[in-house]
């Protein structure tokens, strides 16, 4: 995609198929300064090209930060595609971690669409393929968002949070989403149920402010009463992967008069 790039090197590949030869140019990067666009790879969707380097500079306005969203992702396992901060030394004390993708969204464990968000206003995405060069290449959405926002943070696994429906994707500072546990299910010894995004001084994007790990925050109770007319019961803890002891749990299923209950294993 050329709208929306400064100057740019260039990729020239020559055809040459029944005597016709035709001659195909690709943008190989380039700074981008519209609010939203595409970046992909030379030759993208038809193949990658061998022994490039491409590096695309993402600058958007004061308080503002990038969010990317990778479409397509198929190369080879050598070639590199390298999300960064433009700034990291200057944003992370310690330094911030490049994230380098290869091969596909599969192979990197990732959902479909997945989206990256840069820390502050400025981002470099790079793309370097080497002699073994294979695949469609690489696809990427990228928009501005103000900085005053907040990611979603994540749905518990056995719960849900409130409200549960981000503004646009995101969540205007001062907004607080509140984690629930389903029936049966209780929230860990200490963990903060409450968020509250909190924008940042420095105008780098808005943080919950005490952030956990939502996969982690809803445990399973050690007996109860069970009224649903549906529901499943596990043992106590974080089913499958470890269970509470030591545990001696009752559960207690009442149905209304004239119903049955059925327990399948």
């Amino acid at each position: 995609m050329a709208d929306g790039l400064g100057a740019f090197c260039g990729v020239l590949v020559i055809l040459i198929a029944c005597g016709v030869s035709a001659i195909i140019a690709q943008a190989c990067g380039g700074t981008l300064t519209n609010s939203t666009g595409y970046i992909e790879s030379p030759g993208y969707p038809s193949r990658i090209y061998s022994g490039i380097s491409c590096t695309w500079e993402i600058n958007a306005p004061p308080r503002n930060v990038i969010a990317m969203t990778l479409l397509d992702l198929d190369t080879g396992s050598t070639d590199e595609l390298i999300f960064h901060e433009l700034n990291w030394d200057l944003l992370c004390a310690s330094g911030c971690e490049w994230e380098i993708y290869q091969r596909s969204l599969q192979s990197e464990g990732l959902q479909p669409n997945h989206t990256h968000w840069s820390a502050a206003n400025e981002f470099e995405i790079q793309f370097f393929t080497y002699r073994y060069a294979r695949g469609r290449g690489f696809q990427v959405y990228y928009r501005f968002v103000s900085s005053e926002t907040c990611t979603d943070p994540g749905t518990p696994v056995n719960g849900a949070f409130v409200p549960n429906f981000p503004f646009n994707g995101v969540y205007p500072a001062g907004e607080t989403v509140n984690y629930t546990c389903n029936e049966g299910y209780h929230p860990r010894e200490g963990a903060d149920i409450i968020l509250l995004c909190q924008s940042r001084p420095d105008g780098t994007r808005a943080r919950w402010d005490t952030y956990q790990d939502p996969r982690d925050l809803c445990r399973a109770d050690c007996g109860g009463n069970l009224t649903s007319p549906i529901g499943v019961i596990t043992s106590p803890g974080q089913y499958p992967d470890y269970f509470e002891i030591p545990a001696d749990c009752t559960w207690h299923i009442q149905a209304p008069a004239g119903f049955n209950v059925l327990m399948e294993f």
